[in-house]
């Protein structure tokens, strides 16, 4: 007989800055030269905890299980602006800024169970398997364009909540009969369920915008 159980914790912040220029050209035009920093921020934290054991109930019968527990929470953040000018008059066409947050909490559980008989050159076992995921999202973007020929100033504010859940169990049932010394005979029986639900609601400048919501079970 024997039994683990195992936990680790998992942690890590990254820092992104980044600077870019792109030069277009047009034929009879002038050039215009656009220029994008952003700042990124990404935090990561997975605690897993895993479980297993094996028991000897009989010289003849076995039972062993694995489970595994998993939490993750993820937080994001980035910072960009872009401005685009024009190359021969240093212009500005236009402007840009957007600033979104993402934070997703997620949930994981899955285990595995089984029982063997053995009896004599004949093996019967009956497996059970879970699968469960729990997940919520939450994001959030503001941005504001410029546009500096007409004086114009959009705004687009996005918010997006996501729910996703999923479970899948299997139940299965196998037997090795054997018949004589050159012929065996394995048989086995499944039985499979799997419920999926996701819920995907977007909100745009205040308003429900139906055609880019989603929710399906």
């Amino acid at each position: 007989n024997d039994f683990s159980a195992i936990a680790d914790l998992n942690h890590y912040d990254e820092r992104q800055g980044q600077q870019s220029m792109r030069e277009n050209f047009l034929d009879n035009q002038s050039s215009s030269i656009s220029i994008n920093q952003s700042e990124v921020y990404n935090h990561h934290l997975e605690v897993p905890l895993d479980l297993a054991f094996n028991y000897n109930l009989t010289p003849n019968d076995v039972l062993s299980a694995k489970a595994r527990v998993n939490y993750n929470k993820t937080r994001r953040r980035q910072n960009s602006e872009q401005t685009t000018s024009i190359v021969d008059t240093d212009e500005d066409v236009n402007q840009s800024t957007s600033l979104s947050h993402m934070l997703t909490d997620a949930f994981t559980a899955s285990s595995n169970i089984s029982y063997d008989h053995y009896h004599g050159k004949n093996r019967y076992k009956i497996t059970g398997n879970i699968n469960y995921r729990n997940s919520d999202s939450e994001s959030l973007s503001n941005s504001q364009y410029t546009y500096f020929n007409d004086g114009s100033t959009v705004a687009d504010n996005q918010l997006t909540n996501s729910a996703n859940h999923a479970l899948n169990a299997t139940i299965s049932a196998k037997a090795s009969n054997a018949l004589s010394k050159s012929v065996l005979l394995n048989s086995s029986y499944s039985l499979n369920f799997a419920n999926n639900y996701s819920n995907n609601s977007v909100t745009r400048n205040d308003a429900y915008d139906a055609a880019n919501s989603l929710r399906s079970d």
